[in-house]
């Protein structure tokens, strides 16, 4: 599980696993959870067959949480696929011909897909209904063989409620990965003849800085043996570089992080796990740098041993003075932003 991308600012989640007990951790078969973490809050769970929602499970409860490569998230996750509804039955229902649900039954249970993805799996008894109903039909399937119906149950729906979803389009490469609006790559006006599905406000408002964020990371240059991280306040704000707060940069390991304090001042500091972080290329940069030379800062210069040893600020047009500069002598003092 040691692999780069477990820890990768430049990856699309952050992944894992879930385990019941610590001797588990060695086997990733032994895993009966998969969280994907976009950012540093959001985490959303897997349930198999392209479902995520939001996170139950709690770093704090009896599970065991550990951090998982993509691969190892992968393999997570089909084995979930396998498990998530073993013993059940599914059938797709129509009505004349026309897919209306994917129902799943198990000893006196019956669940229903309607094509809603907010609340995937409702209570339903259109199984014990269907004797009375001519003109339904149903075809047992696997369920895996089920998710084109469910898709394109996702794409009926909407498209009855089209008038009440006005923020765009989320654009899919495959007509199966509308299950999942996290896998959309772009939002656009109109949907062009993509595989498509119209948004409301509030889809939109969370998929488009997603994707900003997810494009900047898969497509991040090296700028002079660099990559350069703008930091900024929310996630809404990197669709804006003018309003990052700060600037990392680090080496194409990750191992080593630079802070931007002026004056082509680049301490070391710390990885910004918890920050909001957009890679940007070289013209974004210089305008990062001059809008950050243009505000006064604050800074903590850190001793691992000692804690905190000074408070700096610096004003617009100030070099840094050498309570900032007394890193140099020390390899293991850093400096971080103070908010």
């Amino acid at each position: 599980m040691a692999d780069r991308d477990v820890s990768s600012l430049f990856a699309d989640y952050r992944y894992y696993g879930v385990f019941e007990n610590r001797q588990d951790l060695s086997n990733l078969d032994n895993a009966h959870g998969l969280i994907r973490r976009p950012e540093i809050y959001g985490d959303e769970q897997y349930n198999g067959q392209r479902d995520w929602s939001r996170s139950r499970f709690d770093e704090r409860s009896y599970d065991h949480i550990v951090a998982v490569s993509q691969a190892g998230a992968e393999h997570i996750a089909r084995r979930l696929d396998r498990v998530a509804w073993d013993g059940w039955r599914c059938h797709v229902l129509s009505e004349k011909g026309r897919p209306f649900a994917v129902v799943m039954t198990k000893t006196g249970r019956e669940l229903e897909f309607d094509g809603r993805l907010r609340v995937r799996w409702s209570k339903s008894d259109l199984m014990i209904r269907l004797p009375d109903e001519p003109s339904w039909s149903a075809e047992e399937t696997d369920v895996d063989s089920a998710l084109p119906a469910m898709a394109a149950l996702v794409r009926q729906r909407r498209e009855r409620h089209r008038a009440e979803l006005t923020a765009g389009w989320a654009l899919f490469r495959d007509p199966v990965d509308v299950l999942d609006l996290g896998s959309a790559y772009a939002v656009a006006v109109e949907p062009g003849g993509n595989t498509a599905l119209p948004l409301d406000e509030h889809e939109a408002a969370r998929l488009v800085p997603r994707l900003v964020v997810r494009n900047a990371r898969r497509t991040a240059e090296l700028i002079d043996g660099h990559h350069y991280l703008a930091v900024f306040d929310s996630l809404q704000d990197c669709a804006a570089v003018g309003t990052a707060r700060s600037l990392v940069r680090c080496t194409p390991d990750e191992e080593h992080w630079e802070l931007f304090v002026g004056d082509d001042e680049w301490p070391p500091t710390t990885r910004p796990y918890l920050e909001h972080t957009l890679p940007i290329g070289r013209p974004d940069l210089a305008e990062v740098i001059g809008k950050l030379a243009s505000v006064t800062r604050n800074f903590d210069v850190i001793s691992p041993s000692l804690g905190c040893v000074a408070h700096v600020e610096l004003a617009p047009g100030e070099r840094p003075g050498l309570a900032l500069r007394q890193w140099r002598d020390r390899p293991t003092w850093y400096v971080r932003d103070r908010w």
